[in-house]
């Protein structure tokens, strides 16, 4: 992509801006819906906190410059280990509060949510992308919150090993590893990629944060990524399934056993046709029963004509002539 083409691997790395990003990681209450928790947030809590920063910007007090939240979808099984990320950039690190946010609920947003702490941490912008971050404020409606579309985000809530070096993690994280994902990006339609580290990671859940920005990830639905692993465990032995059968099926016509063959053939299909039926009356998926019924049917097809071929009568196998001082014998 022709906008694209400053994203250049650089062998500097990036540098931090000064100041701090301060993190929030939400989690809805069990009794929380997940509509509840996003209608909420925008209409009861959002509309809080940037009032809150021009109040403290017109009174000349230290407040964010910045103010976005992320929501996550869920994994494979609809969960959210994290509803969201709520991201404010102060010039300093905020203090970390002796108690959580929400403890004491302010708004309905934190009667809904788990109390939540700050998480204070420096970013690192290596590739920017922001012509392709297009900001669009309500005309109708106060202008924020509004919301963007149009890309696809991956966030990596990233964790050291106990006991880790966090000066040489970090330093391997910005040297090494950052190179390598900003030319994966490159080749990925990637546009935006950004790495936060914990400015006190003994203290924080995270060492650090990955956020990476796709124009388009695939044409698949996210939510439908759990089918594909399934019809891939599915398909897992109908790699070894077929090979034996045609392994069976090439012995049957070299020993010229057609009848076998044919044999095995109607195998196949039998197999197939009443594993199928059967995965249908349990509600088995579509592509779980493609895949079992294929491989039941290849081993079902290669058994039956290893079993025919064992049974039938011993072939005697073709030896050309010998011919010793004696004359040819066989």
């Amino acid at each position: 992509m022709n906008q694209l083409s400053d994203t250049s691997i650089s062998s500097t790395p990036p540098e931090p801006p000064l100041g701090a990003k301060m993190l929030y990681l939400i989690k809805r209450k069990p009794t929380t819906s997940r509509k509840e928790l996003v209608a909420r947030w925008f209409a009861n809590h959002m509309p809080l906190v940037i009032q809150a920063q021009h109040d403290l910007a017109a009174r000349g007090k230290p407040h964010a410059r910045r103010y976005i939240v992320t929501l996550y979808d869920g994994n494979e099984r609809n969960e959210h280990p994290w509803d969201g990320m709520a991201q404010l950039w102060w010039d300093r690190p905020l203090p970390r509060p002796e108690v959580a946010h929400g403890t004491t609920p302010s708004d309905t947003f934190q009667q809904k949510v788990e109390p939540y702490l700050p998480w204070a941490s420096t970013e690192y912008v290596v590739m920017d992308g922001s012509e392709n971050l297009k900001v669009e404020p309500l005309t109708l409606n106060p202008p924020f919150p509004c919301t963007r579309s149009g890309f696809y985000k991956v966030s990596f809530l990233v964790k050291a090993k106990e006991g880790a070096d966090f000066d040489k993690f970090y330093s391997h994280w910005l040297n090494t590893h950052v190179p390598n994902v900003k030319s994966t990006m490159d080749n990925v339609e990637g546009f935006r990629y950004v790495v936060s580290h914990s400015i006190n990671p003994q203290a924080e859940p995270y060492a650090g944060l990955a956020e990476l920005y796709y124009v388009k990830l695939q044409n698949l639905d996210p939510r439908d990524l759990h089918l594909v692993r399934l019809t891939a465990i599915s398909l897992i032995f109908f790699p070894l399934s077929v090979a034996l059968r045609a392994q069976s099926e090439g012995l049957a016509a070299w020993l010229k056993k057609p009848t076998t063959v044919l044999t095995g053939h109607a195998l196949f299909m039998a197999t197939i046709t009443v594993v199928g039926f059967s995965l249908l009356m349990f509600g088995a998926p579509g592509q779980v029963i493609g895949a079992v019924g294929l491989t039941l049917g290849s081993l079902a097809s290669s058994g039956t004509m290893r079993l025919l071929l064992m049974r039938a009568k011993e072939r005697a196998f073709p030896v050309g002539q010998t011919t010793t001082s004696l004359g040819q014998i066989r």
